[in-house]
């Protein structure tokens, strides 16, 4: 039973781990140009099988050519660094 459970949670998802939460977000808050982050998802499948998703607020008025860079810079960022596959999609949000 125990070799059943330990095989199957992974492919069910499993709940994330807090400390990785904790570093996704922060590394995409202390990126200069975001303006807040919501609806972060992270699936755990197993070692090296981790997938995660966020939207990233931008201002609407900086050019989306730019905010999308940085987006694309975060995600890479992340995936890299904590070994995980990231995708991050971009909110515009206006300031007015």
């Amino acid at each position: 039973i125990g070799l059943i459970k330990e095989t199957a949670s992974p492919l069910l998802g499993e709940a994330p781990d807090e400390e990785l939460v904790k570093q996704i977000e922060e590394m995409a808050l202390s990126t200069e140009g975001v303006l807040g982050i919501h609806d972060l998802v992270v699936h755990n499948y197993g070692p090296s099988k981790i997938f995660a998703t966020m939207h990233i607020e931008v201002d609407a008025a900086v050019d989306c050519l730019v905010s999308h860079d940085m987006v694309d810079n975060i995600e890479k960022n992340i995936s890299t660094n904590l070994g995980i596959h990231f995708v991050a999609h971009m909110d515009p949000v206006k300031l007015d």
